[in-house]
């Protein structure tokens, strides 16, 4: 009924059909005993929570329009770093019988959830010692002891919103002075920008970009359907790789389509508003993204081994700060769940790493190795933040020529006993270099430097 009524402009009807909509996917997703059927509630749903806050937003009601938007959003994510990483030091305090409780039924759900990921692996189900139906029995029961600990945690002083939906007031919580969130969605109605900053009220400053060119029919066609589309010539590349001049143009086309019709009416905005700064353990191997599966996407290691990123789901990693994955197609999400940005990187974020850089597609070595150079020597000698460290390093790879470049790895080569590089590196930057016209800039498109995003805090 919300669709009927959004194709009527019937927008207060339809903001009702789908508020019952979405109640009904809440608790189809609580009642969900399995990750897997969770992931599958979210994939089935993914549209409805974009095309309500579209609905919203016509209605004027950008506040509730961006909270839907961040309830659709990586949920599952969400729950497991708030379950696993937040501080309960003063619920122990306060009664530590409800304190163990709760972490006690949180690490067994966690082990819970790492056999059914072992399970669905596996060719041979038979290969552990656990069923379908008993895995189901003990999460059913688990998962009740912690809602319960849940229901009580939310009932101290300070834990009322305890893994409870998010609110205005969680998102303007993580707004930063003079740099504002952006929230994009695309439907088929059009695309819409919520551009969200500080103000003196109570509640954050909404600004609505209206771009109703961009539908999402023009969004799917650049990713999947015309011939230059994104998937299509990456796949066509990944198998022949002589076929990179067809990817680089391919990278051209999507990207100056998106930065037309989208990115440049925002930029538009936030210029307009004075707001010029928004905000939208090292493993260098070979890596892969499995589109219909991201469970097994993973890294390439020694002896052939592949740790996927189930492994990953299963680590502990709360003392790493930074994990830099720049081996190929790291930070790609699957394809089935895409606001669930189940990925390796978020594979990394889950098992406790604070931070994680990772690709979004196949990358070429040496200009990975000269971005991670400068990217490790503006974080841990100039001091920047993570994020600024990678935007600064890829300008920097971007706009600098061959002969600047050639110079900056040459100055490692004397000292290479103390520098922040292996002589053995910096000796193939700089030969790799020194063959090419210093006033050119080989690595000057997309491709090179593009590709490496930055997740977490």
């Amino acid at each position: 009924m919300g669709n009927l009524y959004s194709q009527q402009q019937r927008w207060p009807e339809a903001i009702t059909a789908y508020q019952d909509a979405l109640a009904a996917v809440e608790i189809l997703y609580e009642f969900s005993f399995s990750l897997r059927g969770k992931l599958d509630v979210l994939g089935e749903s993914a549209d409805l929570f974009h095309r309500t806050a579209y609905a919203f937003a016509r209605c004027g009601q950008l506040s509730e329009a961006v909270v839907i938007l961040e309830r659709g959003r990586a949920r599952n994510l969400r729950e497991t770093l708030v379950r696993d990483r937040t501080d309960l030091d003063q619920v122990a305090t306060i009664n530590r019988e409800l304190h163990d409780q709760f972490q006690t039924a949180a690490t067994t759900l966690r082990e819970l959830e790492g056999q059914e990921r072992i399970r669905t692996s596996l060719e041979d189900k038979t290969a552990i010692n656990v069923t379908p139906a008993g895995i189901r029995k003990q999460t059913l029961q688990v998962r009740k002891k912690l809602q319960t600990a849940v229901r009580q945690i939310r009932q101290i002083q300070g834990f009322e919103n305890f893994l409870a939906l998010p609110t205005i007031a969680d998102i303007k919580q993580a707004l930063e002075p003079q740099q504002p969130l952006i929230y994009l969605t695309t439907t088929e109605y059009g695309s819409l920008a919520f551009i969200i900053s500080h103000s003196h009220n109570d509640d954050p400053k909404i600004d609505l970009v209206e771009i109703e060119e961009f539908k999402d029919s023009n969004l799917r066609e650049l990713l999947t359907g015309e011939e230059l589309s994104w998937f299509t010539v990456y796949r066509q590349y990944k198998q022949d790789k002589n076929m990179r001049q067809k990817w680089f143009a391919a990278i051209d086309h999507v990207t100056q389509k998106l930065w037309s019709n989208l990115m440049e009416p925002i930029i538009k905005s936030l210029l307009t508003q004075q707001l010029t700064q928004a905000i939208l353990i090292p493993i260098s191997c070979h890596g892969y993204a499995n589109f219909n599966d991201p469970l097994n996407s993973g890294l390439s290691m020694a002896h052939d081994e592949i740790l996927t990123l189930r492994d990953f789901l299963d680590l502990k990693l709360k003392a790493v700060r930074l994990a830099v994955l720049s081996a190929c197609e790291t930070a790609i999400p699957g394809l089935e769940t895409i606001d669930e940005a189940i990925s390796l990187a978020t594979g990394m974020l889950q098992g406790g790493v604070a931070g994680v850089a990772a690709s979004l597609w196949s990358v070429s070595d040496i200009s990975t190795m000269m971005l991670m150079a400068k990217f490790y020597e503006l974080w841990r000698k100039e001091n920047l933040p993570l994020q600024e460290a990678l935007r600064q390093s890829q300008k920097w790879v971007r706009d600098t020529s061959n002969g600047e470049k050639t110079a900056y790895f040459e100055s490692f080569l004397p000292t290479f006993a103390t520098t922040r590089m292996a002589k053995s590196a910096a000796d193939a930057l700089w030969e790799r270099l020194i063959l090419e016209n210093p006033e050119d800039n080989y690595f000057q498109h997309p491709y090179f430097w593009s590709a490496f995003i930055y997740n977490g805090i």
